[in-house]
């Protein structure tokens, strides 16, 4: 019996004690009363063309501030300014000044204790639930800024409006508390509801007085970076004194994450008035590569779940997730920036994400090395996330927009192959189950295959889509590996043998193996994984819907995939879907966890036991 399924059996008579298959229904007492969904709730909300600007002051100065806002229409949106004792519940709301309504002091209590409120401070809130309208079908949100100090406040509102009107209406966080010192307190909503999140708070220390002086240039180091270096980099730092000016002073930052909490920007230099920002460790040219290539990619799909910097690709979380791998016998990581079109009929830009707590470059980068400091191997994965989609719905209908979106994709991907070469990446893969674009226009990935080709020498694949792309997809020579996206069922049945969920494994690994072979290319499961919910066999990459949650159904049908793949010729390698970039994420607000990860269940334990078999030495 192979060890992955000896384990199966064991782990199934252990849960059979800890688990209940036929929970009793709960009664209505058990039932909490669950708020409204908080992202549909927001997301409307900031969509909204009307809002009411909300005065809480005596000060007539904020009133011509309020008046020159409504004016310019920010975002196209008609603001109706009203006094503080008339709030419309039925609105959102923008709410300025010294202090809250009266209709919102009493419930937002609580709040304002969790904060701390002082005279010294200015308090946001971003996009909270109105208390008033929690019984309404859609409730109205209220954004709060408030500052006992006027000017100060007004200073701040048209600071965030020069950096976009967004930042006047939402925030990347649930509340900021900013001293007039320079003290910043930043906290999150917990994941799932409108309840604050004590573990995702993050805490600022007012930037000190320089620690160096060298001629007339000040140093600061910023969150206790180090200045030990600050002689040596002066000269690298001299290409940007142009776009400076006249160089003043220079902050260091000790990583890419402290410097994105700061200024909302990762990148490694910037540019403010008379000054530079810089992080030292992460500067262009300072490159931890590595030349080693699995045997065997024994992998994990890298998932970028934190939006709050520190919890992303580019914070300090990703260390103890990667770290958790390792004891998994993971040996490659896929790496994922996603860029955005907003249909799948448009063309468009193909952005590379900028603002911090995105998958932008410094992030991505970050990632990246952090996962070479360990030793593992990367295939960087660039996907196209469709609004309303999946990247199988992009078609066009003239031949003139498949000529612009190739175009653009070209671009878009070549500035992702010149990251791999610079950062010694092991493979890229230059596609994502982009079903009507490889299958109609092969000759275009052709041709972009030899110009990625001409800046990058590691491994190109692509990740087709299980079924009729991964079947029929015609330039498979052109790559060093054939990659499949597999969420081919393994049984349609309620209730199937293990042996028929491992004949259903079988079956399309065989087809697989079978197309490999004839094109000369090993194969890669560039994706592949299964809920933990029942009768995850069945259509895996769908949603939960109404399926209870069952690690065990999760088990099940990785002891068949693992089985299928240890008689697998022509597998290399696998990049299982997916692992979060912190732990302790969940992909689902249920309280049982119904989502891909594999983490903390059965079948992690199946995976590492699969993995620690497989050959593990490299070679240059």
């Amino acid at each position: 019996m192979k060890p992955y399924v000896a384990w199966l059996f064991i782990l199934l008579c252990a849960a059979a004690g800890a688990m209940q298959c036929n929970r009793p229904t709960p009664s209505p007492e058990q039932v909490a009363v669950n708020p409204p969904d908080r992202r549909t709730v927001q997301r409307a909300n900031l969509r909204a063309e009307t809002w009411q600007l909300v005065l809480c002051t005596t000060d007539s100065s904020l009133l011509r501030w309020a008046e020159r806002t409504v004016a310019a229409r920010p975002l196209n949106k008609t603001l109706r300014i009203t006094d503080c004792a008339s709030l419309d519940p039925k609105l959102p709301a923008l709410v300025v000044g010294d202090h809250l309504p009266p209709r919102l002091r009493t419930q937002l209590r609580d709040v304002l204790d969790l904060l701390q409120a002082s005279d010294d401070n200015t308090l946001t809130l971003y996009n909270i639930l109105n208390p008033l309208t929690t019984t309404d079908s859609l409730p109205s949100t209220v954004t709060v800024r408030l500052n006992q100090d006027t000017p100060t406040l007004i200073e701040e509102l048209e600071e965030a409006a020069e950096d976009g009107w967004w930042s006047i209406f939402s925030g990347q966080w649930a509340y900021e508390v900013t001293n007039r010192e320079g003290t910043r307190r930043l906290g999150s909503y917990s994941r799932g509801d409108w309840s604050y999140d004590a573990k995702a708070e993050i805490r600022l220390p007012a930037i000190g007085p320089p620690v160096r002086e060298v001629d007339t240039l000040l140093i600061y180091s910023v969150d206790n970076a180090s200045a030990d270096r600050i002689d040596s980099l002066l000269p690298r730092l001299a290409i940007w004194n142009d776009s400076v000016g006249d160089l003043r002073a220079i902050y260091l930052y000790p990583t890419v994450e402290r410097i994105g909490l700061r200024r909302g920007s990762m990148e490694a230099v910037q540019v403010d008035d008379n000054s530079l920002h810089v992080v030292p460790d992460a500067l262009p040219g300072t490159i931890y590569a590595t030349e080693n290539t699995p045997d065997f990619y024994a992998g994990m799909t890298f998932a970028h779940e934190g939006y709050r910097v520190f919890n992303g690709y580019g914070g300090r979380e990703v260390a103890p997730s990667l770290d958790s791998l390792l004891s998994l016998r993971v040996n490659a990581l896929a790496i994922v920036p996603y860029t955005f079109m907003q249909t799948a009929n448009r063309v468009g830009e193909l952005p590379v994400p900028t603002g911090a707590g995105s998958e932008n470059d410094a992030a991505v980068t970050y990632a990246i090395r952090q996962a070479h400091a360990r030793g593992l191997a990367v295939l960087l994965k660039p996907q196209i996330w469709v609004g309303g989609a999946w990247p199988g719905d992009v078609q066009f209908a003239t031949e003139t927009e498949w000529d612009q979106f190739f175009t653009t994709y070209e671009q878009w991907m070549l500035h992702y192959a010149r990251m791999a070469q610079a950062e010694g990446i092991a493979a890229l893969c230059i596609g994502t189950e982009l079903v009507h674009a490889t299958l109609d226009h092969p000759d275009r990935w052709r041709t972009m295959i030899k110009h990625l080709r001409r800046v990058y020498d590691g491994k190109l694949t692509y990740a087709a889509n299980w079924g009729e792309e991964f079947e029929q997809l015609s330039f498979w020579k052109e790559l060093d590996a054939v990659g499949l996206n597999s969420y081919y069922p393994l049984a349609t049945g309620t209730n199937p043998t293990d042996d028929e969920l491992h004949q259903g494994a079988q079956s399309w690994m065989q087809l697989a193996d079978s197309i490999s072979l004839a094109v000369e290319r090993p194969l890669w499961l560039t994706e592949v994984g299964y809920r933990s919910v029942e009768r995850a066999w069945t259509n895996p990459h769908a949603d939960a819907g109404d399926r209870p949650a069952s690690a065990i159904d999760q088990a099940r049908c990785y002891a068949a995939l693992l089985a299928a793949a240890d008689a697998s010729s022509r597998l290399q390698g696998i990049f299982v879907w997916k692992w979060p970039s912190y732990l302790g994420y969940s992909d689902r607000t249920e309280p049982e966890d119904r989502g891909f990860t594999p983490g903390g269940k059965p079948a992690a334990a199946l995976l590492e036991s699969f993995y620690r078999t497989r050959p593990q030495t490299t070679r240059e």
